[in-house]
């Protein structure tokens, strides 16, 4: 009698062990558990500016951008601010200013990495991030005041910084002039998806329906911050929810996307392990059935979890992510018997 409980013990051992790491899984795929978090933007009113901080964002309520009100973008236009940057971020790529479509879609944004401004337009499949056209200067340091103006015609797009020419790009504007389809929104100190938050303060924002000369980019009525027509939410919120995002749709693949695939992948296998030793004592049900519900369950878990993270800030809501879990649940199935072999042995 005293053999049987403590044979019953040593199995209960592993299934707990597995259960907790898995439960530790769980729990920090939701961390923090922030689903209303406060949108990290506030007004510099000594200097009529605003300052974003990580997980902000602020929008321009009007539309600025159209072809029959507003500035159209197919024609030349010029898009003056003033910022000073907080950071020199080397591992992403923050929104300083993002101008999208209704259903979320970039067309141009203008953000910052290291100490470069990056100017980025979409050409006309603006769902593949690698269908761009991109240029940058390296101007921005932190705490530093730049006044940058982005200047279109017809011809060329040209970058001043603090008055002066920095960049001048023949033909780089052609995307927004053949194939702008507006209207278009503007989204300030973050991506619409609210993945690309950009640390700084933005003094001033103008934009106009022609191409500035130098002598006008100079001219301090130009640095007019658009306040009456800018919105604060008081909760952070994107207005494209990246839900389940596809491999292919991913920014910027580096070490740290490695290092979290190859997480998703082993936190998931004591998971398949922990499933396993749960349903070993039903003799009636095959080793097929046991790993087929095993890996079922882990993607039903899995996607649940990403679901959830679509309303984290901190959190990506990743098709891969849910695609690791089921090859960790289905590798940790398969480890199952040889860890059972040696525990029992």
């Amino acid at each position: 009698m005293r053999e049987a409980a403590i044979k019953a013990r040593k199995a209960k051992f592993p299934l707990l062990v597995c259960l907790t790491i898995s439960m530790g899984l769980l729990l920090a795929g939701l961390w923090p558990f922030d689903f209303y978090p406060k949108n990290n933007v506030q007004w510099i009113v000594e200097d009529n500016g605003l300052r974003f901080d990580r997980y902000g964002i602020a929008f321009i309520k009007r539309l600025v951008f159209s072809s029959t009100e507003g500035v159209d973008l197919s024609k030349p236009f010029t898009i003056l601010m003033k910022v000073r940057p907080r950071d020199d971020p080397a591992d992403s790529l923050p929104r300083i200013l993002s101008v999208y479509e209704d259903d979320g879609r970039e067309i141009l944004f203008i953000g910052q990495w290291k100490t470069e401004l990056i100017l980025r337009i979409y050409e006309d499949d603006r769902s593949n991030p690698a269908r761009h056209r991109e240029t940058g200067v390296n101007k921005l340091h932190r705490d530093e005041k730049r006044t940058v103006a982005i200047c279109s015609d017809e011809k060329r797009m040209s970058i001043y910084v603090d008055g002066t020419i920095a960049i001048d790009k023949p033909g780089f504007n052609a995307p927004l002039h053949l194939e702008f389809p507006g209207p278009a929104r503007i989204a300030l100190g973050n991506s619409p998806s609210g993945k690309n938050p950009w640390r700084g303060e933005l003094y001033a924002l103008s934009i106009y329906p022609k191409a500035l000369s130098p002598e006008e980019i100079r001219s301090p009525i130009a640095n007019e911050l658009i306040g009456n027509d800018i919105v604060i939410p008081a909760v952070f919120r994107a207005p494209k929810k990246q839900v389940l995002l596809p491999p292919w749709e991913i920014e910027k693949i580096n070490r740290s996307f490695w290092w979290d695939e190859i997480v998703n992948i082993l936190g998931f296998i004591p998971f398949g392990m922990a499933i396993c030793q749960w349903l070993r004592k039903d003799d009636g049900r095959q080793r097929r059935s046991t790993v087929i519900i095993a890996v079922m369950l882990g993607a039903v878990i899995s996607l649940l979890i990403e679901l959830l993270q679509v309303y984290l800030p901190s959190r990506d809501s990743s098709l891969t992510d849910v695609t690791n879990n089921i090859i960790g649940t289905y590798i940790g199935t398969f480890l199952y018997p040889k860890a059972h072999r040696i525990l029992y042995s």
